[in-house]
């Protein structure tokens, strides 16, 4: 009896040390800026050298980065594993001025917006999302990546271009000049 209670315990300690082998190792990413740019290159299948970050966020237990790789814009989800240590969620690049998303972190859901802010003109964004208006200040820098909170109910999971108008400091909508660009 004692020999088989001696095997189970083994056989459940093997597994408990398996199971969490395989978790830290999926969530291995240290938050730095060189580890963050070599996993999104691998992501993205890429080993050039000119992947750049400009701006990170962190959110909850998520990571948002804004990167620039052969002149087009990316973004990167990260998320943080109970080890403090990151996997990458998706990524994604083009040629479009902005990114914007609604996301869902372990507590909340978000409407995450990035981009290149060409001579700092755009002063804040509205976003019409299910009947409701929401003000979403842009930093006054080169490159931003902000967010507001949105309910948790929200069915939308990707809000229309049409549903985000620029404007500038003196609140006048800048919105074609800011998706012509």
């Amino acid at each position: 009896m004692k020999k088989i209670l001696l095997v189970v315990f083994i056989i459940i300690l093997l597994l408990v040390s398996l199971v969490f082998y395989k978790y830290t190792s999926s969530y291995a990413i240290k938050d730095n800026k060189e580890n963050l740019e070599n996993n999104i290159k691998l992501r993205i299948h890429r080993t050039t050298d000119d992947l750049d970050i400009k701006q990170s966020i962190n959110i909850d237990n998520k990571k948002y980065v804004l990167y620039i790789i052969s002149n087009e814009l990316g973004v990167a989800e990260f998320t943080k594993g109970f080890n403090k240590r990151y996997k990458i969620g998706s990524t994604s690049y083009g040629n479009n001025p902005i990114k914007y998303n609604i996301v869902k972190t372990n507590k909340a859901k978000y409407f995450i917006i990035a981009g290149k802010n060409t001579e700092k003109k755009i002063n804040y964004v509205k976003l019409l999302l299910e009947n409701t208006i929401y003000k979403i200040d842009i930093p006054q820098q080169e490159y931003f990546y902000t967010f507001c909170k949105i309910p948790n109910n929200t069915m939308i999971l990707y809000p229309e271009i049409s549903d985000l108008s620029f404007y500038n400091s003196n609140n006048k909508s800048i919105t074609k000049e800011v998706l012509s660009q």
